[in-house]
């Protein structure tokens, strides 16, 4: 078990014991508020509005008929808030008396543009929008599951961001798609967003899995290793203007996972049970017919995917099926929330050779030992096994089909039938013989996150966490002693080999942010922010070879008569601190500039720290006194500017040596890598400009960006 494992769980029931203690002392000087959320055009109640007293942890939900209780709440005047996507936030300043009831009722409005909304900046707490002069894309991912089809994260994203893009992998079952957020930015290093969840940076690896002949690895991605059963909303925060805070390595943009907590009240449990089919369509219209001249009597001959299934006397591809279960429960009081789910999938694809089967469970516990502490875990384990069908090199089941040749029809050069009948290279039932692909996976993702409000003014936030993921990826033949398979294979496959990649990936996350908010004078406030994080990922790599089996039903490495084995690693350290300072005038105007230092275990020894600046600026224009465009509800304007950064590869700093063998069979080495001492990350800049406006009475919402984005060395 990892050196982070032991100290998040122990953290995390520790805290559970603590908390048990808390909740009867508040009780003797708090009482509670009681009201119904309603539609102001309609009237009609709204469920799942968030209610909650600004400044604190008390937070409940609405029912089915608009009703709410929040309990727990510190007599004396306090403000009470609700918040519901897709309408304006409202505020009540209520007067509670301690034992006693209060009552507010609140009516909201439509708004197409939420400018109260929440969102997640890198900062001490959240930030609303229109405190924020670049765009943030948020999905309110727990309402797009409830009524759409939804299979995976990446699904979840898919057309509900603007400047998200999603690159369509191969469609089999238990593959991913690859996520580029406004382009490429890097002709050599990589392309791929930072994630988080619940605050810890995660392996965010889109291509994985076993190489599969030697070519390349198949399309795995570990984004969708979490349940979007188990999402409450993803933030995404595009190109560099917006990720300054976040530093090296977030020049692709950084998508931050927000899992489901408990909320006050009794245990509401959710039961889902999903069921599908995956097909080819219509392969006669996609696949071409396909032609080829006879050598021997000049003959023009075809073939077409009706002819070639016919010939095969079977389907060539199947439908699939897919099922998924779901079961989850959240709840809870005022000093304890929950909310634990389970998932079990089960799922073939359109080769009998591809399947996924794959369990998740995932715990989160909130506690609230005190109105100025929050302190929140995040449990999430995933374990299962992805079975793959060929698809690079030049085999598999597509390959053969796509590429079927008419010539192959022909009788053989000794009078006898030609087995591939009318496939390129083998029949599918050939390839399922040989073949066996497959990844077999552990995932552990866990967190302690604990928000502190010592004053009124002053809130930090603390956050520790890891993510482990084990992958053992195999691309396994075992000898093929059946002579109608042998035809179709080289004597390396009919003996046989097993070719094994275990791959272990750690990523630690430690984080300390806090956010001092004080009104300088009347319509003037400060917000000043500090923060510092230390980020590792670890990689350890050990592979297997070996051929030539003396007997089928050896699966073994250490049973081939020949062996190789190698091992590796990659350790990468990013050390980083920043400090951001914004302004806001009337609650209308905001200029926010910041700057972040990094060090990075890559950079060379040559190089110092880099520092990344932004400059942001955003106005909300529609409520000055002066607007007077009546068919322009809401309009606000934002501008920003902003550096982040790329590192090098682990090693591309470093002098490296290659052992070899040398004279006399001695062992030597040799240069392999000459290095730069005066090595830095990659830099990328950005400027944004754009504006959001609602119209229509808040009943459409219109958001323009332009950016230009340059990045250098």
């Amino acid at each position: 078990m990892s050196i982070l494992v032991r100290p998040v769980l122990a953290i995390a029931l520790l805290l559970a014991v603590w908390s048990t203690s808390s909740t009867s002392a508040l009780a003797q000087t708090t009482g509670s508020v009681r009201g119904r959320v309603t539609e102001a055009s309609t009237q009609r109640p709204l469920p799942g509005a968030a209610v909650s007293v600004a400044g604190t942890n008390r937070r409940v939900v609405t029912g089915s008929s608009g009703e709410y209780t929040l309990p727990g709440v510190p007599a004396g005047s306090t403000r009470v808030r609700v918040e519901l996507v897709g309408y304006s936030s409202s505020e009540q300043v209520v007067t509670v008396s301690a034992g006693q009831a209060a009552t507010a009722n609140f009516a909201l409005g439509a708004s197409a543009v939420a400018l109260d909304e929440l969102v997640v900046t890198g900062t001490a707490g959240d930030a609303r929008r229109r405190t924020v002069g670049n765009a943030v894309s948020q999905i309110q991912a727990a309402d797009v599951v409830a009524t759409a089809p939804i299979n995976n994260l990446q699904e979840l994203i898919n057309g509900r961001a603007p400047g998200v893009v999603i690159i369509p992998g191969t469609g089999q079952v238990g593959t991913g798609s690859r996520i580029r957020i406004r382009g490429i930015s890097s002709l050599s290093l990589s392309q791929e967003p930072l994630v988080y969840v619940d605050g810890v940076r995660v392996n965010n690896a889109q291509s994985t899995g076993p190489v599969t002949q030697g070519f390349g690895s198949n399309a795995i991605s570990r984004w969708n290793d979490f349940n979007p059963e188990d999402i409450e909303s993803i933030e995404i925060i595009k190109g560099p203007a917006a990720a300054t805070l976040f530093g090296t390595e977030a020049a692709n943009g950084v998508i931050q996972i927000i899992t489901k907590k408990g909320v006050i009240g009794r245990p509401r449990w959710n039961a889902t049970v999903k069921q599908g089919t995956n097909s080819f369509a219509n392969p006669q219209g996609r696949l071409w017919t396909n032609y080829a001249r006879n050598p021997a009597s000049g003959e023009i001959l075809s073939i077409d995917f009706n002819q070639l299934q016919s010939n095969y006397g079977q389907k060539i591809f199947q439908t699939g099926h897919q099922q998924e279960y779901d079961l989850n429960v959240g709840g809870g009081s005022e000093g304890v929330r929950y909310f634990v789910g389970g998932s079990y999938e089960r799922s073939t694809g359109i080769e009998p050779s591809n399947r996924l089967n794959r369990l998740s469970t995932r715990a989160n516990l909130s506690i609230f030992p005190s109105e100025k502490v929050d302190i929140v875990t995040s449990v999430g384990y995933v374990s299962g096994r992805t079975d793959l069908s060929l698809e690079s090199g030049a085999g598999g089941t597509t390959w053969t089909t796509f590429w079927m040749n008419p010539l192959t029809t022909l009788p053989l050069a000794n009078g006898q039938p030609n087995p591939r009948n009318g496939f390129h290279s083998a029949t599918p039932e050939a390839y399922y013989h040989a073949y066996l692909d497959y990844q077999d996976l552990d995932r552990f993702t866990g967190s302690v996150q604990m928000t502190h409000r010592p004053l009124g003014w002053f809130t930090q936030r603390f956050t520790v966490g890891t993510d482990l993921t084990r992958e053992d990826n195999v691309e396994l033949v075992e000898r093929i002693e059946d002579p109608a398979f042998q035809f179709f294979f080289s004597p390396g496959e009919i003996r046989g080999y097993k070719d094994a990649l275990t791959r272990n990936v750690t990523f630690s996350t430690l984080d300390y942010s806090g956010t001092a908010s004080l009104n300088l004078r009347p319509g003037l406030a400060s917000n000043t922010s500090v923060g510092a994080q230390f980020y590792r990922r670890y990689s350890e790599f050990v592979s297997a070879f070996g051929e030539d089996f003396p007997a089928r039903g050896l699966r073994a490495v250490s049973a081939a008569s020949t062996r190789r084995g190698g091992e590796d690693y990659a350790d990468n350290t990013t050390i980083g601190v920043f400090v951001q300072q914004q302004f806001g005038w009337q609650d209308r105007l905001f200029l926010t500039g910041a700057i972040r230092a990094d060090d990075n275990s890559a950079f060379g020894e040559n190089f110092d720290l880099v520092y990344y600046p932004k400059l942001s600026g955003a106005w909300v224009v529609s409520e000055e006194p002066f607007w007077n465009l009546g068919f322009v509800d809401q309009l606000r304007l934002r501008a920003a500017y902003g550096e982040s950064g790329q590192q090098p590869g682990t090693f591309d700093a470093l002098r490296i040596f290659r052992s070899v063998t040398g004279p006399d069979d001695v062992g030597t080495v040799t240069p392999d890598a000459v290095g730069n001492p005066d090595l830095g990350p990659e830099r990328g800049s950005e400027v944004e400009l754009g504006f959001d406006a609602g119209f229509l009475n808040e009943r459409l919402g219109l958001e323009f960006t332009y950016y230009n984005q340059r990045t250098r060395d």
